[in-house]
């Protein structure tokens, strides 16, 4: 069997949007570490940053393995022949792969594409009744003119691109008379794919499952978990437990949903990782709603490192993988000083460097990527608000 090549560009979304990409791609290209844990002691690690060894080192003292190679871009790419392995497949990580002699066994670019618009998850959500109430998936400024005045009595009302995750694009309109304040998004979002208009929901909880779809169409290694997200939508953090409450209550319905969604997208000819994004909402009413697969993700998700993580070093404890700004924390230089700052607190992993270089000059990173477990929910965010304290600035 081939050892494997991996390469995570996390600018998936907005390559698929054909979106501009120049004024993140820098702060993205920290990110492509967090492919380190799916590496066996076999594989290989492509970046497109510098990192220094002590942080291979610091890594495998917390039990995860190392990669039996990390390589830079700007190094010697010629690499014995290996399987690729992309966070999703779009041009550019296909020619980086390609480019280090791995093999791409992927789908055709025009099913990655339609599964990951939300014009397909809308229509699947018609089909089977899930996703928001309501939604109604726009191409023109037509449809948005018809879209807004079919929801009239349900504002404010929520305006999502057709590709983009985390929050990315997201506009509210909070009453009729801000419609056309929207006018200039809407001309934008109709050239890049077209938008979702549905009734903003008052979210309890951010739910997800993955899955992956195998070749021949079979639906394997479901699996749920609860998301945390800030008030505009992007993703912050990752809750997986052996026992999770409120989870609990609405497994039987996500999975239900996954495997209604998952069959569609294993017709279209996709194959490979599967996200389901959903949500638990106060309806209008006041009764607690699941509004369940209100977005397909045809890649990976981050949900699939936190239980690759869980998996290596902390199987069946509380995990939680949370993401903090570099604007709210300042890291030290070294892991001796990481470590010396988290003294006394157990079971804290930093999955991202202390320290990365793009040209010239190390930086700490835009995000820092944390992995925490514990032997109980209760223990584990003390642990999270432990940790925060001290890292965070004041």
């Amino acid at each position: 069997m081939l050892n494997k090549t991996f390469y995570l560009d996390p600018l998936f979304d907005l390559y698929l949007g054909n979106y501009s990409v120049d004024k993140v791609k820098k702060s993205a290209s920290e990110m492509g570490v967090l492919f380190y844990p799916f590496c066996s002691a076999d594989d290989t690690l492509l970046l497109d940053i510098d990192i220094a060894d002590d942080y291979s080192t610091y890594l495998e003292s917390k039990g995860l393995n190392r990669p039996a190679l990390i390589l830079r871009k700007t190094e010697d790419n010629l690499l014995p022949r290996s399987t690729g392995v992309a966070w999703g497949w779009v041009k550019p990580s296909e020619n980086r792969l390609l480019g280090c002699n791995a093999i791409c066994d992927k789908p055709d670019d025009l099913i990655i594409s339609k599964i990951n618009n939300r014009k397909f998850c809308n229509e699947i959500g018609l089909k089977y009744n899930l996703g928001v109430p309501g939604s109604v998936f726009c191409e023109s400024e037509a449809d948005y003119l018809h879209a807004v005045n079919a929801l009239k009595d349900k504002y404010p009302l929520v305006i999502k691109p057709a590709f983009g995750g985390s929050g990315y694009g997201i506009r509210v309109i909070n009453k009729a008379e801000e419609v056309s304040l929207h006018n200039k998004y809407v001309e934008f979002y109709c050239e890049h794919g077209g938008f979702v208009v549905e009734p903003w929901c008052e979210r309890l909880y951010d739910l997800s499952t993955n899955c992956i779809i195998e070749k021949n169409g079979n639906i394997a290694l479901v699996r749920n978990q609860r998301l945390f997200s800030n008030s505009h939508g992007s993703f912050f953090g990752i809750y997986c437990a052996p026992v999770d409450h409120i989870l609990n209550d609405w497994v039987d319905a996500l999975e239900k949903a996954a495997i209604f969604a998952a069959g569609e997208i294993a017709e279209t000819g996709y194959f490979g990782p599967v996200g389901f994004d959903s949500f638990v909402y106060n309806s209008i009413n006041g009764e607690v709603m699941l509004a369940p697969v209100i977005e397909i993700n045809g890649r990976h998700v981050m949900s699939h490192v936190t239980h690759n993580i869980r998996n290596q070093i902390a199987p069946d404890k509380y995990c939680f993988m949370r993401m903090i700004s570099k604007k709210r924390a300042i890291l030290p230089a070294t892991y001796k000083e990481l470590n010396s700052l988290l003294n006394g607190i157990n079971g804290v992993v930093l999955l991202t460097p202390l320290r990365v270089r793009h040209d010239h000059d190390w930086v700490q990173p835009s995000r820092a990527a944390l992995f925490i477990s514990a032997d109980s929910e209760k223990e584990l965010f003390e642990t999270d608000r432990m940790v925060r304290l001290r890292i965070e600035k004041q």
